[in-house]
């Protein structure tokens, strides 16, 4: 439930408020859906450090979901997700390289 408290996490950059957020505008759970407001949260948390928004922006530009299709940034944000521990990212990247061939 998106609350006070959350809109103020939201506001004050907290990257797991703005992850969530995100995902939420992504799928239009309890909010209309904005692919590319959701990718915005999504950046801004994956900036401040949070691996699971970082692999799932690199998810946003490997399908073009929310911004523009690009294997190459894709790719970046897989790496930063995987440099911050986020071990789905190394799969991300092995299929993505595949599907370059």
């Amino acid at each position: 439930e998106f609350t006070i408290a959350t809109a103020n996490a939201v506001r004050a950059g907290n990257p797991d408020a703005l992850y969530w957020l995100g995902k939420c505008y992504l799928k239009g759970l309890g909010c209309r859906r904005d692919a590319s407001g959701g990718c915005s949260c999504l950046e801004r948390a994956a900036l401040a450090g949070h691996a699971a928004a970082a692999l799932k922006l690199g998810e946003c530009f490997e399908t073009g979901n929310g911004a523009p299709a690009s294997s190459e940034l894709a790719a970046y944000w897989y790496r930063k997700a995987g440099a911050r521990g986020e071990n789905r990212a190394y799969d991300k990247l092995l299929n993505l390289a595949r599907k370059r061939r």
